[in-house]
């Protein structure tokens, strides 16, 4: 039982990763407009199954099939705000939520008549076979989900704290009338937001895939959890959404050890259901203004 813990922590950190990802991009829309866009799980989805179509159907290399997905993403977030957001944000939160809610089993339905039903398999970047440190059992995507995660929070931090860019998304993001008044292009800035929230979700999907099967339901548990993580880390705060999201992982690796896979999902949203009553703002929990 020595080497249980470590390998659950391990599995775990790399299976919340993901989530973390897509919780990542879930606060960054959120910082900047005040919304929650429910088809982010559904942007994961997209990203694995862009990345399967150049590499396995149309047997291109891996590093065109990956920079088939940034650009297929990037396209994916830039029509998402001109078609659902741009269209509904004058009209309130409950119309984008629908629109959103309403796009993502839409996207499900069109890859099925794409794609098909049947699961897909993706190719790995690395050996399928795990190799023991210790009494660990180190699956080689693991490495890589939790080494991209790291990368990527890297880039992020880079590009928000660094780039006159970044600087102009955060300024947007904590006050879009403030940042009209010194000549920033709001509308540009939610564009590229919502852009590199598509992106995100995208590689998210790029990492999993190869864990699981690429289907066509395999964004909604990613969006769930990667809601949660958000609920757990604190709205708001994108540290507490990459955290909150790993804590997930981690709760549901452990739960399906020690109770049943079959609760794992129960006991996380139980989970939730005591931040809401204890600690509602989560663990990194920031107030967030309304966005205009």
């Amino acid at each position: 039982m020595s080497g249980i813990l470590p390998q659950l922590l391990f599995s775990g950190l790399a299976i919340g990763c993901i989530y973390g990802l897509v919780g990542l991009g879930f606060i960054q829309v959120y910082n900047a407009v005040g919304l929650t866009n429910f088809a982010q799980g559904e942007f994961v989805m997209l990203g694995a199954y862009l990345f399967v179509s150049a590499v396995v159907i149309w047997k291109a290399p891996f590093w065109v099939g990956f920079l088939f997905l940034l650009v297929g993403m990037a396209v994916i977030g830039f029509l998402f705000t001109r078609g659902v957001y741009k269209p509904t944000y004058k009209a309130g939160r409950f119309a984008f939520l629908l629109a959103s809610v309403g796009l993502s089993m839409a996207l499900q339905d069109l890859v099925v008549l794409i794609w098909g039903p049947v699961p897909l398999y993706m190719p790995r970047l690395v050996s399928e076979s795990s190799f023991n440190i210790g009494n660990v059992f180190i699956n080689p995507q693991h490495i890589i989900i939790i080494g991209s995660t790291i990368l990527l929070l890297i880039i992020q931090y880079l590009i928000f704290q660094k780039t006159p860019l970044g600087k102009m998304m955060r300024a947007t993001a904590q006050d879009q009338f403030a940042a009209t008044l010194s000549g920033i292009k709001v509308p540009l800035m939610i564009i590229f937001t919502f852009v590199n929230s598509s992106i995100l979700a995208g590689i998210a999907g790029f990492l999993v895939g190869p864990v699981f099967s690429v289907t066509p339901s395999m964004g909604a548990s990613a969006m769930l959890k990667g809601f949660v993580g958000c609920t757990i880390g604190g709205w708001g705060s994108i540290p507490g959404a990459v955290l909150g999201g790993i804590l997930v992982g981690i709760i549901e690796i452990f739960s399906s050890f020690y109770i049943s896979s079959a609760y794992k999902d129960a006991i996380v949203f139980l989970v939730l259901i005591l931040f809401l009553l204890f600690k509602p703002k989560g663990i990194f929990g920031e107030t967030v203004s309304e966005k205009v």
